[in-house]
């Protein structure tokens, strides 16, 4: 199909044109024909600066789009990953307080010198064989015998939602 169109000649008002190559070519004009993207030479006028702005930008657009929807895919592979995180925690609440928690949760804190999210912060010492305590009367998550960290009633309550599931395993 592609291949029947080079070299066809039509009139228009600028001037007669023919079709040189299919997309791409080394050359700035081009001409979109039956949706299909080619390379034109004008004979008597130049393509005028609105359709070599609106081709242009058309050629742009594709591109960008491509680039677009490989960011959205890889920006949804890390949401579904940051999802299955909370790993049915959140379904097992209001929808209130599951807005509460997921906030509580998502909030980034200093551990171990580097900065990460409540959420992996507790998956990680819990997987470790953490569990939930209490030091002078405060909530907290110790890590091992002597290692412990002050935590929220939120994380309290996702600590052991997950320790739960591991021990129901």
């Amino acid at each position: 199909m592609r291949d029947t169109n080079i070299g066809r000649t039509w009139r228009t008002d600028a001037g007669e044109r023919t079709i040189q190559g299919v997309w791409p070519a080394d050359s700035n004009f081009y001409l979109l024909d039956n949706r299909e993207l080619y390379l034109i030479e004008t004979i008597e006028v130049s393509i005028t600066q609105d359709e070599l702005f609106f081709l242009r930008n058309k050629a742009f657009r594709k591109k960008q789009s491509a680039s677009f929807e490989k960011t959205v895919a890889l920006e949804k592979a890390v949401q579904d990953e940051h999802e299955a995180l909370f790993s049915g925690f959140l379904e097992t609440l209001t929808p209130m307080y599951a807005a509460r928690a997921r906030k509580t949760l998502e909030r980034k804190v200093m551990a171990d010198g580097r900065f990460v999210s409540r959420l992996r912060l507790v998956h990680e010492v819990t997987s470790r064989g953490g569990r939930v305590g209490s030091y002078a009367n405060k909530r907290v998550l110790w890590s091992d015998e002597v290692t412990y960290r002050p935590i929220t009633k939120t994380e309290a309550d996702f600590a052991n939602y997950l320790l739960k599931q591991a021990k129901n395993k």
